[in-house]
């Protein structure tokens, strides 16, 4: 939080309060780019929301284009979880300005000085299906990583999934029978039945 103020207020108003924010604007100046706005919220309007820590421009970004930008302080910058993030962000910004496209997107990454990376996009229907899993309450495969093995194995699981529940229930009626069975053997005094 303290990192996200600092490098805001740099944006905002020019101030240097800290060696991160110092170094941001070293990096900006290198890279050439402007930020446009930061913590800026979007959303779907209906079940989700989240603000995107930088919007900005390189001068290379088409007219009327933005990037997008997340700030990081962690040991180890993950790309893929990034990836996925930004692509949720440009998926709900998109909602919000219809009108203005995404360019690329970026990690400004503050550990052991600031640093540029470039961000992957994930595609948008894949975005659409995760976020359509999560209204629905359903576990996300993602198609692109699923191979024919995948796909042979993840049947598999789901019919031995339907066979240990078969199996608990049958067990469950086994239980049932055998109480019924000791309770009769105790009412009529039976000690043994072959």
């Amino acid at each position: 939080t303290k990192v996200h103020e600092a490098l805001q207020v740099y944006d905002m108003f020019g101030e240097i309060n800290s060696e991160e924010a110092r170094l941001y604007a070293q990096l900006k100046d290198d890279s050439g780019f402007e930020t446009i706005d930061s913590e800026y919220i979007v959303t779907d309007y209906t079940d989700f929301a989240t603000p995107i820590d930088k919007l900005f421009r390189f001068k290379d970004t088409p007219i009327g284009a933005v990037d997008l930008g997340d700030v990081k302080n962690t040991a180890a910058l993950d790309k893929e979880s990034l990836s996925w993030q930004l692509s949720i962000c440009k998926y709900l910004f998109n909602i919000v300005n219809p009108d203005v496209p995404v360019n690329k997107f970026y990690a400004i990454w503050t550990r052991n000085g600031v640093s540029l990376h470039p961000i992957d996009e994930i595609p948008q229907e894949e975005v659409i299906e995760l976020l359509n899993c999560e209204r629905e309450g359903r576990q996300y495969i993602r198609k692109e990583v699923l191979t024919t093995a995948d796909e042979k194995a993840i049947a598999v699981v789901r019919q031995m999934s339907d066979v240990l529940v078969e199996i608990a229930e049958l067990q469950s009626k086994h239980d049932e029978f055998k109480r019924q069975l000791e309770e009769m053997f105790e009412a009529y005094g039976v000690d043994k039945w072959v």
